[in-house]
């Protein structure tokens, strides 16, 4: 039997107030059976996406019209296929945090509250998560293990703990065209909101784009955020991103996750450009705070073990361009998040033996870490680790071509090499007039002459 079918006896079943045929057609009785009804009923079909189609539309239309003491109320994420006067849409909205964390708490999980309020907003207002992490807590699960776990990597977690929960998801997705899962995937690539002008360099056009995104907004699939931002929800984003594969759409989300990391370092560059110039630097730190988790995004995704080679040395080479490098270094915060990048480039160039990039990338290395200890009075210990690191730089830049030697950075290296030194000096002389300000007078003047 179809599921319409199974869904007309179940109506039958309900309505026993008179005996039904088996050997009738059953779509057939249960329509006669509603328009005989004399009482005012109310018939709830929950979660009929895998049910519509045709036919099912076209028993709910003749339900509308031809049994007008029968009330339909459907919960479903795609819409109805007929429009009528007498539909009445409502949009429900997943749980907030608050609500979320209420619902845990009610649980009676083992938790701290910012724990649990942290849990409320990873599972993204899914009752059915929810309930399923509170079990996974009351049977001594960590609770910071599962925080990391559903921040880091959801898919692994339900696979291993939540088998239902992941089955139940797969079904959601693979229910969509095979258009309609490319363009997830597709989407998938922003780890966070997005507004419509910023996913337009992932489409043909903008008529594709304002078409995908109704789509997606109409089975729910995108949520609004507020008038600009919109989202996948976290779990379907992480689903998506996760099981390119076993959705056999692999090339559609390596090809989208490219255009994203190019699209977004070449952002990185033009703001680099714009901080530069007199009239445009705060547009560009703005324009930066906004996407910042994009762009630590793209960074993140080249610099993965395993990844593109020319995707990782492309992400090299943008970060250590000089502008860049200047504009970083001020506006990246917290400053250890910036060194870490840096340090990272360091790394990856060292272990590809990729040495002209491996010089650059200390040089920008070095020049962050100058940055924290220029206005220090007193760090001579980091200004002659820092000092190694241009050090070593100069010095592998000097085993490089001739032509690859005159260069920006090499001059930028050569400047930051002599400052450290000074700064040396500068820290050796401050000790040394203070330890004579504290009692050893002829050494104070001394140092006086020296310096002056």
């Amino acid at each position: 039997m179809d599921k319409l079918t199974d869904i007309c006896g179940e109506i039958l079943d309900r309505l026993r107030n008179r005996p039904w045929s088996i050997s009738e057609e059953l779509i057939s009785q249960a329509k006669r059976k509603l328009s005989d009804l004399q009482e005012d009923t109310v018939i709830v079909l929950d979660n009929t996406e895998d049910v519509q189609g045709r036919e099912f539309d076209d028993f709910a239309k003749w339900l509308v019209n031809f049994a007008p003491k029968a009330q339909l109320l459907i919960t479903t994420h795609q819409d109805v296929g007929f429009t009528s006067a007498d539909i009445h849409k409502v949009q429900l909205r997943p749980l907030d945090v608050n609500l979320s964390a209420e619902l845990l708490q009610r649980l009676e999980v083992d938790c701290s509250e910012k724990q649990v309020k942290h849990l409320g907003e990873l599972c993204g207002g899914i009752p059915l998560l929810l309930i399923n992490c509170a079990c996974l807590l009351k049977d001594s699960f960590n609770p910071e293990i599962l925080i990391q776990e559903l921040r880091d990597n959801p898919i692994r977690l339900l696979k291993s703990n939540a088998k239902e929960i992941y089955d139940a998801l797969g079904r959601f997705v693979n229910k969509f065209s095979e258009d309609m899962v490319g363009y997830l995937v597709v989407l998938s690539v922003f780890p966070s909101t997005f507004t419509p002008k910023d996913i337009e360099f992932l489409f043909e056009d903008r008529l594709q784009l304002e078409t995908v995104k109704t789509e997606m907004l109409k089975c729910t699939l995108l949520q609004k955020m507020n008038e600009q931002k919109l989202s996948l929800h976290p779990l379907l984003q992480a689903y998506c991103r996760t099981e390119r594969e076993s959705l056999d759409i692999v090339d559609v989300g390596n090809d989208a996750q490219r255009k994203f990391n190019l699209h977004y370092l070449k952002l990185l560059g033009s703001l680099s450009k714009k901080f530069i110039t007199k009239n445009s630097a705060l547009v560009a730190i703005r324009t930066f705070r906004d996407q910042k988790v994009n762009i630590i995004e793209v960074l993140k995704n080249c610099f993965e073990d395993g990844n593109d080679t020319d995707q990782k040395g492309l992400a090299i080479d943008v970060v250590n361009i000089t502008e860049v490098l200047d504009f970083l270094a001020k506006v990246l915060a917290p400053p250890k998040e910036c060194a870490e990048l840096y340090r990272k480039c360091c790394d990856i160039a060292k272990t590809s033996g990729d040495k002209r990039r491996h010089a650059e990338s200390l040089n920008s290395f070095g020049f962050r870490r100058l940055c924290d200890v220029a206005h220090s009075r007193d760090d001579s210990e980091s200004t002659g680790a820092i000092l190694k690191l241009f050090q070593e730089a100069h010095d592998i830049r000097k085993t490089l071509p001739e032509k690859d030697q005159k260069c920006q950075t090499h001059v930028h290296t050569i400047s930051k090499l002599g400052l450290c030194h000074v700064l040396q000096v500068t820290f050796s002389l401050f000790f040394f007039v203070k330890s004579g300000a504290e009692g050893r007078r002829p050494v104070l003047k001394k140092v006086n002459s020296v310096v002056l």
